[in-house]
């Protein structure tokens, strides 16, 4: 009977060893699970940080293409503006340079023709003075060659040395003119100034309606010989 006893407690104690062995076991089958998954789930943390990171990679990469195509673009935006700016000043230079050079061409102009009327307005001065200092030497060389013929042709016209004037013709005179009727035109001494005593010599002229040709023989005799003197050094002004 204690036998038996005994068997039973030791088949007891080894089914609790057993028990135990199995506990251990699964416990450290557990552990070894949860470690496992604990592992697995640190995996899984690290792979979903591990695409993002990949993914925010991706897109930095995106930004970076971007932004490169950006300077890309700004780059060839900037070089074809200096290319345009270039070309643009070159000729907006040229355009400046051309209009100053027809300015000047213009100013050039202006100028040649202001100095062409002045050489036409001094020739045909010169022509006119030629022409009268031309008329007035063969009036005089005509009044010394034939000195009667003129005294005659002129009638009353007559040269006073005494009385230094100069005689009106009568059948020049206008008649029935009132006021006073000067007959007799003071010959000019080249003393006096030359503009007054011209003035009055056109007043007698108009008063008895000379000629051309007549108020050239006068103006002649007025002078005398200081006619060609006269009229070749004379102003054109006068």
């Amino acid at each position: 009977m204690h036998w038996k006893e005994m068997e039973e407690k030791n088949e007891y104690a080894k089914l609790i060893e057993e028990i135990k062995q199995k506990y251990a076991m699964e416990s450290s089958a557990l552990q070894e699970f949860n470690q496992q998954e604990k592992e697995k789930l640190l995996i899984k943390v690290e792979q979903d940080k591990l695409e993002k990171l990949e993914k925010q990679k991706e897109q930095m990469d995106l930004l970076e293409i971007e932004r490169q195509e950006m300077k890309d673009m700004m780059e060839s935006i900037e070089k074809k503006f200096e290319s345009e700016k270039v070309v643009f000043m070159e000729k907006t230079n040229q355009l400046i340079t051309k209009l100053n050079e027809e300015r000047a061409t213009q100013a050039l102009t202006i100028e040649r023709e202001k100095s062409a009327r002045k050489k036409c307005d001094r020739l045909e001065e010169e022509i006119k003075h030629l022409q009268m200092s031309k008329r007035v030497t063969e009036t005089i060389v005509q009044h010394e060659k034939n000195p009667k013929s003129n005294t005659q042709a002129t009638e009353t016209s007559k040269l006073t040395d005494t009385s230094n004037t100069v005689q009106i013709p009568e059948q020049n005179k206008q008649p029935n003119i009132s006021g006073p009727s000067p007959q007799r035109l003071p010959c000019y001494d080249g003393k006096t100034e030359w503009k007054p005593y011209y003035m009055q010599f056109i007043h007698f002229s108009n008063r008895y309606r000379w000629d051309s040709k007549q108020r050239l023989d006068r103006l002649v005799e007025c002078l005398r010989d200081k006619a060609l003197t006269f009229y070749s050094t004379r102003p054109p002004s006068v």
